[in-house]
């Protein structure tokens, strides 16, 4: 089926969950695209009222509040257009009182009652070239309707830009935005149906400045040839072919490149919306791609129209992070097609912040009003679901994602050293040869930014505790921030060089570099850390990685003892421990190593993460009925999210709690 609002979407799922939903905007008569409301030519205080036949169209509503008007606007007058249930034909032997419906002899009542004689016109049915002379002349036009879908006269009003008002009712909050665009009011709430007409009246730069976003807006809306456009791309989606997905972000990094090539395998046609520039500290930090190298990009900021096109007509879209208008998201969320929102956590420095008003209502608008609309959540993140679900937003709707970085499979270990070996061979064979006769040392590597929700200065103390055990050991601390001049006082302090080593900051390629030669791989980060793509990395490239479970990542991808080493609490003794384990048991190490390398290799990595969202974009619920839990079992992407309770209180207060980069 096709529909047009928020209102008949949801009415629409709530019969059938099986039915295939497609958004359609409506066409309007062609008169009402020509000209537009002058202030100049309008009568002042004249309202217009597109119909008012029975009870639902609400022109009680008005009749109710005209005596307020007219109070402070003598010359008030209501023009009422469509069939008048006031008069009855004069032929009929019976009298008017016998001839006219009961809510004719209401509404009359309420004319005579009131005064209202001289301020209302009843001007019968109108061609559309009448009703456009109406709409022109009017100071303001009103649709007091108790239910609407989306009615034909409140976008011809738009079109022409007429001052609106309406209320807020069905449809019609998906037609005009409040204080934007026009004014809404409660529906039935004759107060303020009067108080916002006066705001119109009294302020007359804001209405325009609303009638004038009103107007671009419906144009855009129900513009004939986008409109015809839309109804052949329905018509052609129901034929099968490949499956059009956007992924709309705020920049291409190489922490996406990966997930986009799959998705355009699986899906044969993928397009990246890109839609802010890279930030200076990702630069550096050697994020950039060649965009000339990935033809599957977009740059929304280069091409808006194309960009609003594919939101449009693309049978899915996931929004990651991203600074796209949030109207052009909130006509994609709303238009009944599925989509997908992809986050991290939002209350990272603790779920106490749900408590404020404005934030509750942010996230209303953004998220809750989709909780029965065909949008699923992928939580980036272990502890996700736990924020939305504290909120009440997208119930069953769920599901385990992350980051998917390029990992090396199995079977294809790209060689790097000598013929025939790996990463990891080579830094084995080059630290044997460096020890000679003595034992290997163990190589521990930190990678990350140097602020404190990443502790690296865990490392130096896991570090200080091998020297003190006689364990031999060299350490790599890769990255940069402003923690490094303390790290390394710290090392020089401890006397820890030189098997403590800084890098400075490097590029994706050589950090993984360092990974292959690495037997242990440290990430103490605290709940702070939203994901850790560094982890998929570290495991993928064979490392035994010593994690902290509050990161995003960790209980996703790790279980303790199985496939890497877990602490809690963001303890550093805790921490210590697990390193100095790891460290005195190589056969630990080689159990965890393999056992994180087929994780990444079967499960979290982008290619399988792509052939799981394709499959479930086919099979989803809002097609065939389903529920989220029959697809996959394994605990890897498109899992449903468990709903994992992430710190409390009191830890956050042990921490810098606020995010740093």
């Amino acid at each position: 089926m096709t529909g047009r609002t928020e209102f008949d979407c949801k009415a629409a799922f709530q019969i059938n969950l099986s039915l295939s939903y497609h958004h359609m905007n409506e066409t309007m008569r062609s008169c009402f695209y020509d000209g537009a409301w002058e202030r100049a030519n309008a009568q002042p205080y004249r309202i217009f009222v597109p119909q008012g036949d029975t009870p639902a169209k609400g022109l009680h509503y008005v009749l109710k509040a005209l005596p307020k008007l007219i109070q402070e606007h003598p010359e008030t007058h209501l023009f009422v257009a469509g069939n008048s249930v006031i008069d009855a034909a004069s032929t009929s032997k019976y009298p008017w009182f016998l001839r006219i419906s009961a809510y004719g002899a209401y509404l009359r009542r309420l004319i005579f009652f009131r005064h209202l004689k001289k301020h209302v016109t009843m001007l019968g049915s109108l061609t559309a070239k009448e009703m456009r002379e109406q709409y022109l002349k009017a100071s303001v036009f009103v649709c007091p309707s108790s239910l609407e879908n989306s009615p034909n006269a409140l976008a011809e009003a738009m079109l022409l830009g007429v001052p609106c008002v309406a209320s807020n009712t069905g449809g019609i909050p998906s037609m005009l935005q409040d204080g934007k665009e026009g004014r809404l009011f409660p529906r039935g709430d004759v107060t303020e149906l009067a108080t916002t007409i006066l705001e119109i009246w009294d302020n007359p730069e804001k209405t325009d400045e609303m009638r004038k976003n009103a107007s671009v807006r419906a144009r855009r809306m129900h513009h004939p040839d986008v409109n015809f456009a839309r109804l052949l791309e329905i018509y052609r989606s129901m034929v099968p072919g490949p499956m059009k997905i956007v992924h709309v972000s705020n920049f291409i990094n190489h922490h996406q490149i990966a997930l986009s090539n799959a998705l355009q395998k699986h899906s044969g046609d993928f397009t990246f919306l890109q839609t802010q520039e890279m930030t200076k500290e990702r630069v550096q930090a050697g994020w950039q791609v060649d965009e000339s190298t990935f033809p599957s990009l977009v740059d929304y900021r280069k091409e808006p129209e194309r960009g609003r096109q594919l939101l449009q007509e693309s049978d899915v879209v996931i929004f990651g992070w991203n600074q796209l208008p949030r109207t052009l998201i909130d006509e994609r969320l709303s238009s009944g097609k599925l989509s997908f929102v992809a986050s991290e956590r939002l209350y990272r420095e603790g779920q106490w912040k749900a408590i404020s008003p404005r934030g509750l209502l942010a996230k209303g608008r953004e998220h809750f009003r989709y909780r029965k609309m065909p949008v699923y959540l992928l939580c980036a993140g272990a502890y996700v679901a736990s924020d939305f679900h504290l909120i009440h937003c997208y119930p069953h709707k769920m599901l385990r994602w992350g980051y998917f970085p390029e990992v090396l499979p199995l079977e294809t270990e790209t060689v790097h050293g000598q013929e025939g070996t790996t990463d990891r061979e080579d830094g084995c064979a080059q630290r044997a040869d460096a020890a000679g006769d003595r034992p290997s040392p163990v190589s521990l590597l930190f990678a990350g930014r140097f602020v404190p929700l990443k502790h690296p200065e865990f490392a130096l103390s896991a570090a200080s505790l091998l020297k003190e055990r006689g364990i031999p050991y060299t350490l790599t601390m890769t990255g940069d921030g402003p923690l490094r001049s303390f790290l390394e006082a710290e090392s020089k302090k401890r006397e820890l060089a030189p098997a403590v080593r800084f890098t400075g900051t490097l590029k994706p390629e050589e950090v993984r570099r360092e990974m292959g030669g690495a037997d242990l791989f440290l990430f103490p980060s605290n709940y702070l850390e939203g994901w850790g793509a560094v982890v998929n990395e570290a495991m993928g490239n064979g490392c035994t990685v010593i994690a902290s479970s509050e990161a995003g990542a960790v209980p996703y991808l790790i279980r303790d003892h199985e496939n890497g080493l877990v602490f809690g609490k963001g303890k550093k003794r805790a921490f210590c421990e697990r390193v100095l384990e790891a460290a005195n048991d190589r056969s630990l190490r080689e159990k965890l190593s393999l056992a994180a390398r087929t994780e990444i290799a079967t499960k979290w990595n982008a290619e399988e993460a792509a052939k799981r969202f394709v499959l479930f974009c086919k099979k989803s619920g809002w097609e065939t009925g389903r529920e989220v839990e029959d697809f996959f079992h394994d605990g890897g992407p498109m899992t449903p999210a468990p709903l994992l309770r992430p710190p409390a209180f009191l830890r956050t207060l042990q921490e810098v709690n606020h995010l740093q980069w």
